[in-house]
Formats: C-alpha cells, sequence, structure tokens
C-alpha cells in the first residue's frame, strides 16, 4: 500500500466549509415526505442564484462543491466564503419558508472533496459545531471561518489584534446590508439570516419584507402550538422558542416592532 502523501491525489486543502442539519429530519421521511430532496435542489440554486447576483459573479467559476445526504447538507470552496455565507444565509430562511429548520456551523479546515470522497478534519470541526454548539435552530459562524477570511482579504490580519478591521462589517456596510451576524447570549455568533434575506431584490417592495416577517412569525407559532399540543419534549420546544427570540429580536433591533411575537 503507498502511503506516501505526496504521490497522492487524496490530500485535504484548507477550506470555507459550511455543514447543515435539517431539525426533525427523522419524523419527517418516516412520514412519507418525500419533498425535501426537491425543496433542498430549488432552495440551494435559489440562494446560489442570489448570491452570484449581489457579488456580480454571474460569470465566473464560483468553486462551489455541494453534497446532500440524509438530513445534512455540505458546501465548500476554497476562496469564495462571501458568496457561500450568502448562500447559507438565504438557504436557512428560504429552508423555513418552506417548514424545514436547520442548524448547522461555518468553519474553515482542512477537507478532500469529489464526486466519490468526502473526508479531513474539517468534516470533523463542521460536525462537532454543529451537533455540540448549534443546538438550536442557528448556524454558528465560527472563529477559523472569521480568521481565514479575514487573512483571505488583508494577510497581515491577526485575529488577536481588538482593533483589527473586520471584513464581515466592512462587507455588510459597503452593500449597504444589515448585520451579516449576530452575537447570541452564549457568546457564540451566528448567521442573521433575515438580515441577509432583507437585501433580496424580491423583497424590496413596500411592504414584501413585511410580508416575509409575518410569514416566518406564522412558521415559528405553528411548531410552538405543535409542540404544546402533542406534548413534545421540552428540549424540541427549546428550539422553537430560540427562533422565537431571533424574530423579536430582529423586529426589535430593526423598526419591525408590529410583528413581533409575545
Amino acid at each position: 500500500m503507498n502511503t506516501n502523501n505526496e504521490s497522492s491525489k487524496f490530500i485535504p486543502t484548507p477550506h470555507f466549509i459550511a455543514y447543515l442539519d435539517i431539525l426533525g429530519y427523522k419524523e419527517k421521511a418516516n412520514g412519507g415526505d418525500i419533498k425535501l430532496a426537491e425543496t433542498i435542489d430549488s432552495t440551494l440554486d435559489s440562494a446560489k442564484d442570489f448570491a452570484k447576483w449581489f457579488l456580480g459573479r454571474d460569470d465566473e467559476d464560483l468553486g462551489i462543491a455541494i453534497k446532500a445526504f440524509s438530513d445534512n447538507i455540505l458546501i465548500c470552496t476554497e476562496k469564495g466564503w462571501d458568496l457561500l455565507f450568502l448562500m447559507v444565509g438565504v438557504l436557512q430562511h428560504h429552508m423555513l419558508d418552506n417548514g424545514y429548520f436547520i442548524r448547522g456551523a461555518l468553519c474553515h479546515s482542512d477537507l478532500y472533496f469529489d464526486e466519490r470522497f468526502l473526508f479531513g478534519k474539517g468534516i470533523i470541526m463542521a460536525h462537532e459545531i454543529e451537533s455540540k454548539i448549534a443546538r438550536f435552530p442557528r448556524i454558528i459562524l465560527h472563529s477559523s471561518y472569521r480568521s481565514a477570511a479575514n487573512a483571505q482579504d488583508d494577510p497581515r490580519f491577526d485575529p488577536r489584534d481588538d482593533e483589527a478591521i473586520n471584513i464581515f462589517d466592512v462587507f455588510s456596510s459597503v452593500a449597504g446590508m444589515l448585520p451579516l451576524y449576530l452575537h447570541d447570549t452564549d457568546g457564540y455568533m451566528f448567521i442573521n439570516y433575515l438580515g441577509i434575506s432583507h437585501a433580496m431584490p424580491d423583497y424590496a417592495k413596500e411592504h414584501k419584507f413585511e410580508e416575509v416577517l409575518e410569514s416566518h412569525r406564522d412558521k415559528i407559532l405553528f411548531n410552538i402550538k405543535d409542540c404544546e399540543r402533542r406534548c413534545l419534549p421540552q428540549g424540541i420546544m427549546e428550539k422553537f422558542l430560540w427562533c422565537l427570540q431571533y424574530h423579536n429580536r430582529f423586529c426589535s433591533e430593526n423598526d419591525y416592532k408590529k410583528h413581533m411575537l409575545s
């Protein structure tokens, strides 16, 4: 057996990684839900189209690789951190709009990805963040992703420098967007997917985004009431209560208070 890594093509390289988990998949699959794959496929396409349009990269080789398996979605790229970030934010919101709540992780580490193989410490890191830290329907923005994105923009970037310019803040400011991420009460950062969706041209019409917020609110409320009706475990209820807190926080901080849930 050849043990010389230098002569092997299976060498993991640094990637920006998004690892997503669809909550409640087992119940939906056992209940005969056959629309999940179609929803993922169409949602991935619309998320990529928005990111390409927003960044003006319609004609570029995007270098995005995607693999969906069971209740997981993995998306990775070697350089396009901004494209991946926007894709994941839109994906999360559109999946929720179709009744699928997801949680996950954005990180940066070594990964090997082709049509047959997927391995490397990157997928291990991403899975651990998703399963042990994310917990709620949020996508954690890990420090490795932030540092790699900043270093790509400025090779002199030092994550230990508290006054260093944060490329994520620059990006949202220049693009006229709401913040790309928020700090949660446990100290972790997560994608502000409502803020990203706010920038979509489909929602730019008057009152259109308010309709989006109403739909978002109703989906959360339906699941909370469903938990109560079916006496589901508290751990499941807590996931939707987190969504309620996020919804109310977004509305409160962005002049949409009339769409808050009590």
